[in-house]
């Protein structure tokens, strides 16, 4: 007699086999996105090197300063207190140089004066703290584990951040196991040992100085 359609055993032993590849392969299809995400994040940010170093040099031509507006808002000689008020809402983190900086944010910044005590404290020479959508603090990379030290080694996670230096000195970056050093005019990687939630350094200075302070003012 010619039997039709499957029994019963026969369907859930294909929907077994169905459960055991979709559970093999969905880690899988989350590690691609993972790394498409760190990927794109370090190429947005390794690309400025060299824009930094042209819009300094563009700006001294033209116009005899150094009055170079980073984000969507306009410097002239302008202090920090106020300029990055609702940056990350209006979505104006480095608009000026990138095209694709809707998902940046700024976290903090140092002025040039508290990190060098240079007496610039022109909204221009700002070191900025900045994360992306791997490095977000909420909905970035997530670690392999919640083992210590069970970090993503140089690519950017979730406690990790970005430092943008548009100074001519290098930058000592230390806190609570991180200790990196930023070049002059370019943006560099905080890769935080361990998966702490992020936190932002104890201090940024001059490389080579003990004083001042270089104190972070944080930026919601």
């Amino acid at each position: 007699m010619r039997r039709n359609g499957f029994t019963m055993v026969e369907l859930i032993f294909v929907i077994v086999i169905i459960g055991i590849l979709a559970a093999t392969a969905l880690p899988k299809f989350n590690d691609v996105k993972d790394n498409a995400k760190a990927n794109s994040e370090i190429s947005a940010m390794s690309s400025m090197d060299g824009v930094i170093t042209g819009k300094k040099e563009f700006r001294l031509q033209d116009y005899n300063d150094n009055n170079v507006t980073w984000n969507d808002r306009v410097i002239d000689g302008a202090a920090s207190a106020t300029i990055y008020d609702n940056i990350n809402t209006d979505k104006g983190v480095l608009k000026a140089i990138m095209k694709k900086g809707d998902n940046f944010k700024i976290i903090g910044y140092v002025t040039s004066d508290a990190a060098s005590g240079d007496g610039d404290t022109n909204a221009s020479a700002d070191i900025l703290l900045i994360t992306g959508p791997a490095s977000d603090a909420s909905n970035g990379l997530t670690y392999p584990t919640d083992a210590t030290n069970s970090d993503i080694a140089g690519k950017p996670d979730k406690n990790d951040f970005w430092v943008f230096n548009p100074n001519n000195y290098d930058l000592n970056v230390t806190g609570t196991d991180m200790s990196t050093i930023i070049n002059a005019q370019s943006i560099g990687l905080v890769d935080v040992n361990g998966t702490q939630a992020q936190a932002l350094p104890d201090t940024i200075k001059e490389s080579g100085k003990t004083a001042p302070a270089g104190t972070v003012t944080a930026v919601n």
